[in-house]
């Protein structure tokens, strides 16, 4: 089976009509939160959005950068929105509102969508293409001494912490620095086995002829990320950040699409995250009572209990409320950059604002919620905001996915900032690149610098 294939192989001869489909689906879609018409505005949302979610996936792959931030993007602009509309859960919401929200995210979704599909298919085939093995052990040595500070953290914080709460207060800007440290670093050498990694696995190679797979290497790549994987869903509860680099882990591979042999593992694993907020609560000795009867937990989970549900809280919030003209904008979202040691009255993110603003008392315990990106931009530039951003988003995404020779590399490491992207404020997102790309480039710049050396003897 085939773990890879070249960009722009699929016939493009269906993509005009998918394409004008879902525009057209979506322009009835505004028709009809035009005339009041909640649900049909959802299921026509909902509709448009798998159609580009179909012709992205055949052009691009699903496991496409592009095709992931739309498909994870697509999360929270319908499951909250479902419990409005058909669940009953309204809490304080209208279903107009809540139809609005899945209009305003729809349409930046779509956009980005749209703006993505306009590369060129031979240069995407081009960015991706293999050249000559590269020396490999340095980098992995250097990534392995990395994971000893990060175990460190771990230790340190699990000993302190005696709730989850105290986890993440325990998790310093040190541990997060080591943390993608290691994450970034091993998204490098990924790229550079991706190969050795498809011969291991039985995979046809499809860009170069067989060479002998350097087991070594990849079995050590596999145990750093099974301890990655142990340490972060077992011992320390968290979910998003491992999640987010084994996607991006796939991503650096060049997996475009999913092997069917994968797909009960991938099961294993979403049922495993659902299940984690129990587990992470409760001592290793009630884990199998939790695990037998997790029918009994699972149906007590609400969607109003989730990040989902506040990503249309944003929305009603907002939408009911008189102050959001004093709402941080995306230009103060720079300022969040500079430390407040620097600035102490630098701005607030959009996201804490919200909370400070129209949760106080969540606010005052440290609380908060899932915030809105679409909507973000709706109280920045107006109507404008849904299609200005994402277009710009993409544009900026598709170019620096397109570097030569690092083209994966940095594709993964957008995965891995912005896999949530949806459920962030802008600051957040600014933050997640200063994070993550630093890393990725000292890394590269490591590899290219042996590299260099190797070869000139």
């Amino acid at each position: 089976m085939s773990a890879t294939r070249d960009a722009g192989t699929g016939d493009d001869g269906a993509t005009p009509f998918l394409l004008l489909a879902c525009v057209l689906i979506w322009a009835v879609a505004v028709a009809a939160k035009a005339s009041g018409l909640a649900v049909p505005t959802y299921m026509l949302c909902l509709t448009s959005i798998v159609l580009l979610l179909v012709e992205m996936s055949r052009r691009l792959g699903l496991l496409d950068y592009r095709s992931l931030l739309v498909f994870s993007g697509s999360f929270y602009a319908f499951v909250g929105t479902t419990d409005i509309l058909f669940g009953n859960n309204v809490l304080l919401f209208s279903r107009d509102i809540g139809a609005l929200n899945t209009l305003v995210a729809t349409t930046f979704l779509m956009v980005f969508g749209l703006v993505s599909l306009g590369g060129s298919p031979e240069a995407e085939a081009e960015s991706i293409r293999q050249g000559e093995r590269a020396p490999i052990a340095p980098i992995l040595v250097l990534v392995t001494a990395t994971m000893v500070p990060y175990l460190f953290y771990v230790l340190s914080i699990y000993q302190t912490a005696n709730s989850r709460v105290e986890v993440l207060a325990g998790s310093s800007v040190g541990y997060a620095a080591v943390l993608f440290a290691v994450f970034t670093g091993l998204l490098v050498i990924i790229s550079e086995l991706r190969q050795d990694i498809f011969q291991v696995l039985g995979f046809r190679n499809v860009q170069r002829p067989a060479l002998p797979p350097r087991y070594l290497a990849v079995v050590l790549v596999a145990v750093l990320v099974l301890i990655l994987a142990v340490t972060q869903f077992i011992v320390l509860g968290n979910r998003r950040e491992i999640m987010s680099f084994l996607v991006a882990a796939a991503v650096a591979a060049g997996m475009r699409r999913l092997p069917l042999w994968m797909l009960p593992v991938g099961g294993v694993l979403i049922w495993f995250t659902t299940v984690l907020p129990w587990l992470r609560q409760a001592p290793l000795s009630e884990w199998m009572d939790i695990i037998v009867n997790f029918s009994t937990y699972f149906g007590n989970l609400d969607v109003s209990n989730t990040e989902h549900y506040a990503f249309a809280i944003v929305a009603d919030t907002y939408y009911s409320a008189p102050t959001t003209s004093n709402a941080p904008t995306m230009l103060d979202a720079f300022g969040t950059l500079i430390p407040q040691s620097i600035w102490p009255n630098r701005p607030m993110p959009a996201g804490e604002w919200f909370v400070a603003t129209y949760y106080p008392e969540l606010y005052r315990i440290g609380g908060g919620l899932a915030y809105n990106l679409p909507m973000e931009t709706v109280i920045n530039l107006g109507f404008f905001g849904p299609v200005v951003i994402p277009a710009a988003i993409a544009l900026f995404a598709s170019r620096l996915g397109m570097r030569p020779n690092s083209a994966l590399v940095w594709r993964a490491a957008i995965v891995l900032a912005w896999l949530f992207w949806l459920r962030y404020d802008f600051a957040t997102l600014l933050k997640s690149l200063v994070l993550v790309f630093p890393f990725v480039f000292a890394w590269l710049l490591i590899q290219r610098s042996v590299v260099t050396i190797v070869r000139r003897g």
